[in-house]
């Protein structure tokens, strides 16, 4: 045991003795410590930091951050774990673009473990920094210039470097004073990035746009380094002189032609002018589009200037076949294939604003012709019936002289030996003044007619006599040929007179009357069947013949009519209307004096003298004051009578403030039923009396209410009215009935506002109906009298009437050709829409709903009988009424057998030859012309029965053909056809203006 620890420390000392020298000799020959650094991130950029890494040789002390140099940059947080490897935090300098950076280490006070100090100094790797944000170096801007709609504005934003966009970033713009957004369009990758802001209609600015800011909008815009752009936008080019346009031109207004009448050959004009000025390119020219009658005209560029012009000039030369009686219409501005716009390159808007009033722009290519003529009694004159108003001059003025016709007389043998013209005047023995429909001709005869003799009144040329529009009468236009009346057959005059049987009245006296024999003889005086005696019933001296009232005072009351025969085998008439005025004796006693009570008329309470009514006139008015707005005159049946004895056409008006009713003598053979009224009540026609009550219910809730409802668009001129006829008892004062229907239609009058100058295009009156408690078609017409317009109402009944405006119009019927016809109608209240705001104008019509509507045109009522006409029209249908009306009427002759049909459409020639039945009804005088219907094609194919019907109706021009060639007999008839004939047919009927 011994030898082995000697042997164990022997060799335990023998490596330490082999060691040794070793330890001393590296000792003696140690290096200093050495050291690398690594930078991490070689790229640094705004934000970004880099570890850098120190590892020496072996571990040191006395090392710190000192002793390092750093290009463009900071460092910190110096760290170690084992005094070998250090790190430190590399922190970019900002603001500074570099790429050659270095970190160098002083190595001089880094000492080991042996005090041993570093010698020189390291580097490290290359590393770059761009800190520097990329900014905007200047702008490019749009050019000076003026830009419109569609148009870009384009930015060129140069930057100090390249950048990179992501996104859509945006430049703000100001347009006038709306901020609007040019958008990033192109460039990234470049120092040059393009943004876009395209012009919008309507935009404006004269002052130069304004450029505001650079928005990313969640985009970025970034160097090549990452760091983002600086978004101020220095050196901005100026845009003082950018500006922009896009309102486009619009039409600022039209002036349209002057109000009045145009014939054919006359220039429309028209100016259509516009808000800025404009240029049109294209190969045709622009064109007006105007409505004339139903019918649509183009209106022509005048030859002028296209190019910056504010103004286009156009006109129409009206042609033969125009006619617009409410006015012509103005339709559209077409390009006609071109294009027109500002400067700037706007395209115009061709709305039609502010155009100019043409509802008196009426066209009349028709001339005027003569229709018909009457002798006058004693061959006096003979009144000339026109077509229409008649002047000297083409311009519309003058009246006509006697040198403006030319009288053909042709003697035939006749004891006259020539006929010339005296003058001329209206039919009321007054000057003319121009614009008379007939014209009075005085004749100068030399002889005495006897009936073989014969007249022709004519134009002296084809140009003399002008209608308002300038058409003239051409010279062929006739009288015809009149026969004059013979003179030398024997005259009575008077033809009539009055007698009353009362002894005490002023009528009671013989009746004497001239007879004038022309070398003839009286044979006899007979009363029907009974031949008077001479010298017991009447007398003869001279000339004169006396009806003796001893036989007078025999004859009943009433009319008695003497026929006056004479040599030759002629005879005269003598009228005398026969009354009884002797009062009744109210005690029962005959020997008592009776008391004399005459007939007065009573206006409101005060009695008018009988013996101011001149009966040589033709009308006598009686103004009324109203009380509390109810004016009234009670009218004794006998003095109707009496007065109508004297002048049967006689008219006694009574006049209002707010309304006049113009009642015949002849009222009470007017009044249907009245003979049984009468009757019930034991009481003959002299023993009543008629009370006609006019009262103003302007302010009646009720009447307001119905017009609100049924006419919501409606205005009220001049008063609501209520006309009224009660049949009184003369001898009680009762009332017996009242006088609600008449056998032909009576006048009432509403006179309008005095300040009102112009009647409105759209107006009607409308009579209230009780039943459906509505406001109701009238036919009516308008008259300007000493400056004031007055309404004339026809009618059959008695009602509340009112007069209003009533502007309707429909929104799909704005360019259909029966426009106006349409809306008058609808403002007359002929016809009605079919809701919102629609008139459905091309929808077809049923014979039921035709023959209302017809029937309520007419004004004359409807039927209240219960009795159907037909099988398949029952009572309580809401046609019922109405149908049976027509077929009192006789207007459905077109019905075979007693089935109507009311569901099926109403064909074109059917309702031709209702409006024929119409016309026949109305008795309307019809010249004698033939008009020729071959231009219709399809004229074959009209029933033989309706020919004639549709001949009629071509020669009115109530109907026309579907085009030039085309009837369309067979063809539905639509609803804008309805509202034409009706409007045409009250026309021609005299009913409403035309």
């Amino acid at each position: 045991m011994y030898q082995v620890k000697r042997m164990w420390k022997l060799f335990l000392s023998l490596i330490i003795l082999g060691l040794l020298p070793l330890y001393l000799t590296d000792r003696a020959f140690a290096a200093p410590p050495d050291a690398t650094i690594v930078v991490a991130d070689n790229d640094l950029s705004i934000g970004k930091t880099s570890l850098v890494t120190i590892t020496f040789s072996e571990a040191v002390s006395g090392f710190t951050i000192a002793d390092l140099t750093v290009e463009n940059g900071t460092l910190s947080a110096l760290a170690t774990n084992d005094n070998i490897t250090y790190t430190v935090t590399l922190t970019p300098a900002a603001g500074i673009s570099a790429p050659t950076n270095i970190i160098t280490l002083n190595k001089a006070n880094v000492v080991n473990a042996n005090n041993e100090a570093g010698i020189g100094t390291v580097q490290s790797n290359n590393y770059s920094i761009d800190t520097a944000r990329p900014t905007v170096a200047s702008i490019l801007v749009p050019a000076s210039g003026y830009y419109g709609a569609g148009n870009n504005l384009d930015f060129t934003v140069h930057l100090n470097e390249p950048v990179f966009v992501t996104g859509t970033p945006s430049i703000s713009l100001v347009i006038g004073t709306t901020v609007v957004q040019a958008a990033y369009v192109s460039g990234s990758g470049t120092d040059a990035l393009q943004f876009r802001y395209t012009v919008q209609a309507g935009q404006m600015d004269t002052n130069g746009i304004s450029v505001g800011t650079l928005t990313l909008n969640g985009g970025s815009i970034k160097d090549n380094a990452g760091n983002d752009a600086e978004l101020t936008l220095n050196s901005v080019g100026s845009t003082a002189n950018v500006l922009v346009d896009a309102i486009p031109p619009t039409i600022s207004g039209i002036e349209v032609p002057n109000a009045g009448f145009y014939k054919s050959g006359d220039s429309l004009d028209f100016t259509v002018n516009m808000s800025k000025n404009i240029t049109f390119t294209g190969i045709g020219t622009p064109q007006l589009e105007i409505n004339i009658g139903g019918t649509n005209r183009i209106a022509s560029l005048i030859s002028g200037t296209l190019s910056n012009t504010n103004t286009l000039q156009f006109s129409y030369t009206v042609q033969d076949g125009d006619h617009a009686n409410d006015g012509i219409i103005i339709g559209t501005l077409s390009l006609n294939g071109g294009l027109m716009k500002d400067a700037i390159g706007n395209d115009a808007d061709l709305t039609l604003n502010n155009i100019g009033n043409t509802s008196g722009v009426f066209i009349d290519t028709t001339a005027p012709t003569i229709i018909g003529h009457i002798l006058g009694n004693g061959n006096a004159y003979i009144d000339v019936m026109f077509s229409e108003g008649i002047f000297t001059t083409s311009n519309g003025s003058g009246a006509l002289t006697s040198s403006d016709l030319r009288l053909n007389f042709t003697r035939n043998n006749g004891s006259a030996s020539s006929v010339s013209i005296h003058s001329l005047k209206k039919t009321d023995g007054g000057d003319l003044t121009g614009g008379e429909t007939t014209i009075r001709v005085m004749l100068d005869i030399t002889g005495i007619p006897n009936g073989n003799e014969t007249i022709e009144v004519v134009p002296v040329d084809g140009a003399s006599i002008f209608d308002l529009a300038g058409n003239a009468v051409e010279s062929s236009q006739s009288s015809g040929t009149v026969t004059l009346l013979d003179m030398c057959a024997p005259v009575i005059s008077p033809t009539s007179a009055s007698f009353d049987k009362y002894a005490g009245a002023a009528a009671n006296s013989n009746v004497t009357t001239t007879l004038m024999l022309n070398g003839k003889t009286l044979i006899s005086i007979a009363n029907g069947a009974t031949t008077l005696v001479l010298g017991t019933d009447y007398t003869v001296s001279g000339n004169t013949v006396t009806i003796l009232k001893t036989y007078l005072t025999e004859q009943p009351v009433g009319t008695v009519r003497l026929t006056f025969m004479i040599s030759g085998e002629s005879s005269q008439m003598f009228a005398i209307s026969v009354s009884d005025t002797t009062p009744s004796n109210s005690n029962g006693d005959s020997d008592s004096t009776p008391t004399v009570i005459n007939p007065v008329i009573d206006q409101n309470g005060v009695t008018l003298n009988l013996n101011k009514i001149d009966t040589m006139k033709s009308s006598f008015t009686l103004e009324v004051t109203p009380k509390d707005g109810v004016a009234s005159v009670s009218i004794p049946a006998r003095i109707l009578t009496g007065l109508e004895g004297k002048n049967a056409a006689f008219i006694i008006e009574i006049k209002t403030p707010y309304g006049s009713y113009q009642v015949p003598v002849n009222l009470a053979s007017l009044i249907p039923g009245l003979k049984d009224m009468l009757a019930a009540n034991n009481l003959k026609a002299e023993d009543i009396s008629f009370k006609i009550t006019l009262t103003d219910k302007s302010g009646n809730k009720d009447f307001q209410a119905a017009l609100a409802n049924g006419l919501p668009n409606s205005q009220v001129m001049g008063a609501i009215v209520d006309f009224h006829v009660e049949i009184i008892n003369s001898k009680t004062g009762k009332n017996i009935g009242t006088a609600d229907q008449f056998n032909q239609a009576l006048t009432r009058v509403i006179p309008m506002p005095k300040n009102m100058t112009l009647m409105p295009t759209q107006w009607g009156a409308f009579s209230f109906n009780e039943s459906t408690k509505k406001f109701e078609f009238i036919p009516a017409k308008k008259v300007q009298i000493d400056g004031v317009w007055y309404v004339m109402i026809s009618s059959y009944s008695n009602s509340v009437y009112v007069v209003a405006e009533n502007t309707v119009s429909f929104s799909d019927i704005l360019e259909h050709w029966g426009k106006p016809f349409v809306q008058l109608a609808a403002a007359k209240g002929l016809v009605d829409g079919v809701g919102d705001g629609k008139y459905d104008p091309n929808r077809s019509v049923t014979r039921a709903e035709f023959t209302a509507m017809l029937v309520r045109s007419l004004g004359r009522g409807t039927s209240t009988g219960s009795t159907s006409p037909y099988d398949d029209v029952k009572s309580g249908v809401w046609y019922f009424d109405e149908i049976a009306k027509a077929k009192e009427l006789g207007l459905l002759n077109f019905v075979n057998g007693n089935s109507f049909k009311p569901d099926q459409l109403l064909t074109r020639e059917e309702m031709a030859s209702m409006l024929a039945e119409v016309i026949s009804l109305e008795r309307l005088p019809i010249t004698k012309e033939f008009v020729r219907l071959d231009d219709y094609k399809d004229i074959v194919s009209v029933d033989a029965v309706y020919l004639e019907d549709v001949r009629l109706m071509v020669k009115l021009q109530i109907m026309t053909g579907t085009d030039a060639n085309s009837f369309s007999p067979k063809g539905e008839t639509t609803r804008a056809q309805t509202a034409v004939v009706f409007i045409r047919m009250l026309q021609a009927l005299g009913m409403i203006d035309r």
